[in-house]
């Protein structure tokens, strides 16, 4: 096998609705990342509160950018592998995500109007991959245990 085709596996049956909705997270922060690192001066400018920017600010956030395009890729190539563990450890990320940028936007070390955004984005994700999950498990099981009940309403065999 080469390089490109272990990479892209050919699939030989149609992909899940989850493992559509993690590549199209994927696009999404790929779309995103490239973005922001064509963009930083402007956007920098748009979600902080300063008249300035410095070089290293500029570089800092076209590096945030490519690390946010290098995750979108992971997301399209770790969706085509067809593992929902896979997309429900993003579940667990995007929380702590969540978590830490709160975290930071507390002590001030993030502008709001950044936080809020990249929160709602992560939120919004996860709640669409739960529900594209749920949505997808089969009807559960009855447990082992539980008392059978016969075809007439209102009458469970096994009782006095």
């Amino acid at each position: 096998m080469s390089f490109t085709s272990d990479l892209v596996p050919v699939r030989s049956q149609p992909m899940s609705n989850l493992e559509r909705y993690m590549v199209g997270t994927g696009a999404l922060y790929l779309g995103l990342g490239l973005g922001m690192v064509c963009t930083a001066p402007q956007l920098l400018l748009l979600v902080s509160h300063v008249d300035e920017l410095g070089w290293t600010d500029v570089g800092l956030a076209r590096v945030l950018g490519l690390s946010v395009a290098i995750i979108g890729m992971l997301y399209i190539v770790g969706g085509r592998t067809g593992g929902t563990a896979f997309a429900l450890s993003t579940v667990v990320e995007r929380l702590v995500v969540v978590a830490v940028l709160t975290g930071l936007w507390s002590v001030g070390e993030l502008p709001g109007l950044a936080t809020f955004l990249f929160c709602a984005l992560n939120l919004t994700l996860l709640g669409g991959a739960l529900w594209v999950w749920r949505s997808e498990r089969p009807p559960s099981v009855t447990r082992p245990d539980a008392i059978p009940v016969d075809s007439k309403p209102g009458h469970r065999s096994g009782l006095c």
